[in-house]
């Protein structure tokens, strides 16, 4: 088994190192998207944060990006019984528009959400059964500055904090059966 950094790096060099320059690094109600190759904001993460106050959207930087990348890697590289394993040469990077990043004062707590895509021709091979029906997407979250921790994989909002989905505007889950 590989390690998260490890299929990180054999990831970068599969996809030409396009991952973190693909989606926007984050999103309030309204999406928005950036093209395919675009270069995204760098904007890094206050070093002083609120210990109080309202949920606060951020721009997740490229170390953001390829953390998330690393642990969606480690959560998705062996099957569970609800998901097929996705080997890391697999997963091409962040599916444009579907990140969202936020720190939790009152909790000391960053959250994030996203999708995944396949690397090109992915979906001609049995990998691509674990991105289907919800597979490809997952929410994140650490504290101060832990390691990120896949806490749900699939299409619900399942493990997110109600004041987390209001900030992101997600309102009610769009999928039958969550």
């Amino acid at each position: 088994m590989l390690s998260a950094t490890t299929a990180v790096l054999c990831l970068f060099a599969v996809s030409g190192c396009s991952a973190g320059t693909s989606s926007p690094a984050s999103r309030q109600s309204t999406p928005t998207s950036a093209s395919a190759g675009a270069p995204t904001s760098s904007t890094t993460t206050p070093t002083t944060l609120p210990v109080a106050g309202p949920v606060r959207n951020l721009v997740a930087d490229t170390t953001v990006r390829q953390q998330l990348m690393a642990a969606f890697i480690a959560a998705r590289s062996q099957p569970t019984d609800t998901w097929a394993a996705i080997p890391a040469a697999a997963i091409g990077g962040i599916e444009p528009g579907s990140l969202y990043y936020a720190y939790v004062p009152s909790t000391n707590t960053f959250w994030a959400m996203a999708s995944f895509y396949p690397t090109p021709g992915t979906e001609q091979t049995s990998a691509f059964i674990g991105f289907q029906d919800g597979g490809n997407s997952a929410q994140f979250a650490r504290s101060d500055d832990g390691p990120w921790a896949v806490k749900y994989i699939g299409p619900c909002y399942t493990a997110l904090p109600p004041e987390v989905q209001a900030a992101w505007g997600l309102g009610k889950n769009p999928y039958p059966g969550c």
